[in-house]
């Protein structure tokens, strides 16, 4: 913290507009946990029991809000309200302004839907220990990219397969290939000589 104030003194407190300006900027530094959680997140609390939700605090476009639950509801809103107070010139003003969410519909709505419950930081790094390494991951990556290379043909439809069932039972995803229909396939052996296979349909991926 910036400031430490040593409120706990004999003599008096001198409670002046610079002290309370002071104090004002010692607080809100806690207003970066709102913009490190997000928008639309749960810091703490905020359990469902039921058809009520506990009471929490929650980040709301970069601030933070203590949301009062209650019986849970589609949306929730920010309500804020005005305290009031006697000042020495006995003039009443705004000393506060107390801004909460709560369920409820308003100008301004979030769907409650739309919140995430944040995990803890030994809950994070817990769930990144089983996770894939960088370098595996890249390493996997190139190996699915030269996988694309060498199927493109077959994707594309421009390899064909022979299919040693009826041409009724090729799968979904499949055609016959008719530039080959009444054709025969042929095969060398080692011996050069030329041996005819048994006309079957031939098939190719189809192409989206």
């Amino acid at each position: 913290m910036k400031y430490n104030f040593q409120f706990l003194q004999t003599g008096g407190v001198p409670l002046t507009a610079d002290l309370m300006s002071l104090i004002e900027e010692a607080y809100s530094i806690f207003e970066v946990l709102g913009d490190l959680a997000g928008n639309l997140t749960i810091l703490k609390g905020c359990e469902t029991v039921g058809s009520n939700v506990a009471p929490g605090i929650v980040a709301i476009e970069g601030q933070l809000y203590y949301f009062e639950g209650g019986l849970a509801s589609n949306t929730v809103y920010i309500h804020s309200e005005d305290i009031k107070k006697t000042f020495e010139d006995q003039s009443e003003k705004v000393l506060i302004v107390k801004k909460t969410v709560k369920f409820g519909n308003s100008v301004n709505t979030y769907n409650w839907a739309d919140f995430v419950k944040l995990d803890n930081i030994r809950a994070l790094m817990n769930k990144l220990a089983g996770k894939v390494s960088q370098t595996a991951f890249d390493s996997l990556v190139e190996e699915v990219n030269l996988l694309k290379l060498k199927t493109a043909p077959i994707i594309n439809g421009g390899v064909v397969f022979p299919f040693r069932r009826p041409a009724s039972e090729i799968p979904v995803g499949w055609k016959e290939c008719v530039d080959f229909r009444g054709k025969t396939i042929v095969v060398a052996t080692l011996m050069t000589t030329i041996l005819p296979i048994l006309v079957i349909p031939l098939v190719q991926r189809r192409t989206p």
